[in-house]
């Protein structure tokens, strides 16, 4: 029942938010593979292969509706579908140690999380679906000598891979860890299998970009998008401060919780310290995740909500009655699980504040460690309701911190108006974004040319969807954040541009209202940071117009003058 309940009010929230930037870009890669575009060749995003695991259901979306009317709440709860795996996942690997429905429990809280409360097909949330998987399989492995998980281990690892190429350094740290824990000929098996898993992805994926775009084009270009700087990539400048932002970043919820936090904190590891009264700082452990999630939402900092339920983990090893094997737990599952926290701190753009956001599956393992030592202490009164403390509470703190961070939109109470047409369809938001979105679309409609190639700048990819036309630009973005990671983007973009075949046969600029300028989406930003692809518009574009209607912004027009391309 409590489950039905989480759920419903979960799914309900995918109905509301609308959010022009990040959501549109993961979607748009997969508009882009759909409207033939490949990773590597025609896009130069460096996740751009997570394109490949959306494709399916924009192919279904395009069988059912014929055009993309109402995508972006379609491949919301299509995510749903997809999440499945995790809660599958999630649910075998706990209930070896904890009861069913505890396990289950767990299943559904990892079902309805998402990173940056983003509940779609981005790369943060699919790198968190398979790396938990892939964990879960490898755990289960360890307690059950079956191929089959461990050639599952490496298929869902192939598959974070796929969709954050540089998570490769994590599938290396699982290679590693596989031989530390089975000391036996039978890790060489396992890490055979696990070859094979990652291979199952990795092959059908790399012949397609290779026989489509041609291996040496792709190596070519790869080397330009690893110099130029591009989503998910960090340059070598930035390495040493994300390794240390990543170490320091797990005192933040020290930091943001304030006394509160840390003095509930030192409690729980006090009493683990003093037999007689330990059992009484397992009813602290319990409603440990209420703590957690007050001092999240009172700092407005809800997206370190499963950092600071992970950061207990150490502390449980005092409660159990039995603390070397449950240091050996900690140190293998709860290790583990941390592996994506330290992988994306290091090598994402983002660092450690995007890292924090990935560590659900932590969050999880530390939540199950806290089960497994209150359900076998005979002390605690009504033990077999008490695990059901730390588990409601966490679903109860997911679900407040779900609602109260509404990315990039306004809060919940005032997404009052539902769109009734075009790509957000169905959706709840503001009066006047609602507004700017159709607007926006009917001047899209009016300058479409169906079926012919276009770059849209700046930073207004969403739009793409709205036009039946091919996108051809090194990332939908249309830019990149020039000031903030130091990429070089001009090179980038005169580079892509001087492929006659990447050159698009027209180019809209969308100069987005101020009032919805959520991410930088101003011309007046980007544009002095792109003087070189400025001055080749002008120098091969023909102006064709300017258009603006209520709340649209001001879109303008260009198209190709072939005649300059000869000289």
């Amino acid at each position: 029942m409590v489950s039905i309940v989480f759920v419903f009010l979960f799914v309900n929230r995918l109905f509301y938010g609308i959010e022009t930037s990040d959501e549109a870009f993961y979607n748009v890669t997969g508009y882009r593979l759909l409207q033939g575009n490949v990773p590597y060749g025609d896009m130069w995003e460096l996740n751009a292969p997570d394109a490949y695991v959306m494709l399916p259901f924009l192919l279904l979306h395009k069988m059912i509706y014929g055009s993309m009317d109402g995508v972006f709440l379609f491949l919301r709860l299509s995510y749903i579908f997809l999440q499945i795996i995790g809660l599958c996942c999630v649910y075998l690997y706990a209930k070896k140690e904890i009861n069913g429905k505890y396990a289950f429990l767990l299943g559904i809280a990892f079902w309805l999380h998402a990173p940056f409360n983003l509940y779609n097909f981005s790369y943060n949330n699919m790198l968190e679906l398979f790396f938990t998987a892939s964990i879960c399989m490898m755990l289960l492995r360890f307690d059950y000598e079956q191929k089959k998980y461990e050639y599952l281990t490496g298929v869902f690892m192939g598959l974070a891979v796929l969709v954050y190429p540089s998570f490769i350094f994590g599938c290396f740290a699982i290679a590693a860890i596989i031989p530390m824990v089975i000391r036996s000929k039978k890790s060489l098996k396992f890490l055979i299998m696990y070859v094979v898993g990652g291979l199952t992805v990795a092959i059908p994926v790399l012949c397609h970009i290779a026989v489509t775009y041609g291996l040496q084009n792709v190596i070519h270009n790869l080397s330009i998008i690893m110099s130029s700087g591009s989503t998910a990539y960090i340059g070598e400048n930035h390495l040493i401060k994300n390794i240390y932002d990543g170490i320091t970043y797990l005192g933040a919820p020290f930091i943001v919780g304030g006394k509160a936090f840390v003095l509930y904190f030192i409690t729980i590891l006090i009493l683990g310290f003093i037999n007689k009264i330990r059992h009484i700082g397992k009813y602290f452990l319990a409603l440990y995740p209420i703590i957690c999630c007050y001092c999240c939402v009172l700092s407005g900092r809800y997206y370190l909500f499963p950092l600071a339920v992970c950061v207990v983990a150490p502390l449980v090893i005092e409660y159990s009655d039995n603390r070397m094997e449950m240091l050996k737990k900690v140190a293998i599952e709860w290790g583990s699980s941390m592996l994506i926290y330290f992988v994306i701190a290091f090598s994402s753009s983002g660092g450690a504040s995007n890292a924090c956001r990935s560590t659900m599956f932590a969050a999880i393992v530390t939540i199950k460690l806290i089960i497994e030592v209150i359900q076998n202490d005979f002390l605690l009164k009504f033990k077999k309701l008490i695990p059901y403390i730390p588990l409601t509470l966490f679903l109860f703190g997911l679900l407040i911190i779900f609602y109260s961070g509404m990315y990039r939109d306004n809060p919940y109470k005032e997404l009052t108006t539902k769109v009734e047409s075009g790509v957000y369809k169905g959706i709840y938001t503001t009066p006047q974004r609602k507004q700017h979105i159709t607007d926006l679309e009917n001047i899209m409609s009016r300058i479409e040319k169906k079926g012919e190639t276009v770059m849209i700048l700046y930073h207004s990819c969403y739009a793409y969807l709205m036009v039946d036309m091919v996108p051809k630009t090194p990332s939908s973005w249309g830019c990149f954040d020039y000031e903030a990671y130091g990429y070089d983007n001009q090179d980038l973009f005169m580079h892509y541009l001087s492929d006659r075949g990447n050159i698009p046969e027209n180019i809209i600029i969308i100069d987005i209202p101020e009032q919805f300028d959520y991410a930088g989406q101003q011309v007046e930003k980007y544009m002095p940071y792109y003087p070189m692809l400025n001055q080749f518009i002008k120098d091969h574009y023909i102006y064709q117009g300017e258009y603006e209607e209520g709340l649209s912004g001001q879109v303008v027009t260009y198209e190709l003058d072939k005649g300059t391309l000869e000289n």
